[in-house]
């Protein structure tokens, strides 16, 4: 009862951080008018927000451990990542596009 508790804080945490980080986006998203630039708020509905995925859910999905999508973030290496205040996030078609990107296919020999 009492991790199901603390795991609810972090997701009210991580919700709020990725809310606020949506809100500024918002606040700052510029609309290109011609060749005047102007900046005002967007509607949420208009702006595209990828679905995002945690490292966990990307090492159950690609098979990948943890350890070794860490030390690639390190090394600035292997899949594109999104850092919102200290979360990681992992943005799905970006994921899905490494991996058809990096896939070798075997030469035939006849």
């Amino acid at each position: 009862m009492i991790t199901t508790y603390y795991k609810d804080i972090d997701k009210d945490k991580e919700q709020k951080a990725l809310a606020e980080a949506a809100a500024k986006a918002v606040k700052t998203f510029s609309i290109r008018r011609g060749s005047t630039h102007q900046t005002g708020a967007a509607k949420v509905q208009d702006l595209y927000f990828p679905r995002l995925l945690t490292e966990q859910e990307v090492s159950e999905l690609t098979g990948l451990s943890l350890m070794l999508l860490r030390g690639q973030r390190k090394r600035r290496q292997g899949l594109p990542y999104v850092k919102i205040g200290h979360f990681v996030r992992y943005n799905y078609d970006d994921v899905v596009r490494y991996f058809f990107e990096n896939t070798i296919y075997p030469e035939k020999n006849d």
